[in-house]
């Protein structure tokens, strides 16, 4: 059974049908990660939580490089609010790819959850090593430093940077907004 038949089957519902043909797959080549990787997908989509991170921790201990199985992995810890079995996870994810950005904002994430906002603070600015121009970040960053770390000065440089892209687009806003009211101004055609 190919990846494209099981999604077919979880799009239909037929989870029944996608579970008997992922399970012929396990039996033939129980070795190959892949199948337990679908087996977890089918269980999250039920939101069988437990049966989900089984097929997905057989899945990484067949291939620790399947980055999908960690993500959907996270997904039902996530699901049920299991943050530190989460930050286990991405800690390992961390281990091997430290630049990894998605596992970084994701951790900022878990521990805003639980509250430790500077933890958070430290997985958003590697984030903004890695990617500078990232204005979402630089957003976060910035509520963060207002809100729950009482930053304020560090708040408004977060908010205030605008580099490459983000300035482009300002200026060109700006530039839009102040001839839009000398527009606004004259008298229009039928008034002459």
């Amino acid at each position: 059974a190919g990846p494209s038949l099981v999604d077919l089957d979880i799009q239909e519902k037929k989870f029944a049908d996608a579970t008997a043909r992922v399970q012929a797959q396990i039996a033939k080549a129980p070795e190959v990660a892949d199948g337990h990787y679908l087996l977890g997908r089918i269980h999250l989509v039920q939101k069988h939580y437990p049966e989900a991170e089984a097929a997905l921790d057989k899945a990484i201990q067949l291939d620790d490089g399947l980055s999908p199985a960690y993500d959907l992995l996270l997904s039902a810890y996530m699901a049920q609010q299991k943050f530190p079995a989460a930050l286990a996870r991405l800690e390992e994810v961390l281990k091997k790819a430290p630049a990894n950005v998605a596992a970084l904002i994701l951790q900022s994430g878990i521990h805003q959850r639980m509250g430790e906002y500077e933890k958070s603070r430290v997985a958003l600015e590697q984030v903004l090593t890695l990617r500078p121009d990232s204005t979402a970040v630089q957003n976060d960053l910035a509520y963060l430093y207002a809100e729950h770390l009482g930053q304020l000065e560090k708040a408004f440089r977060a908010a205030a940077e605008r580099s490459g892209e983000v300035e482009k687009l300002h200026a060109a806003v700006y530039w839009r907004v102040t001839n839009a009211r000398f527009g606004l101004a004259r008298d229009f055609p039928d008034r002459l």
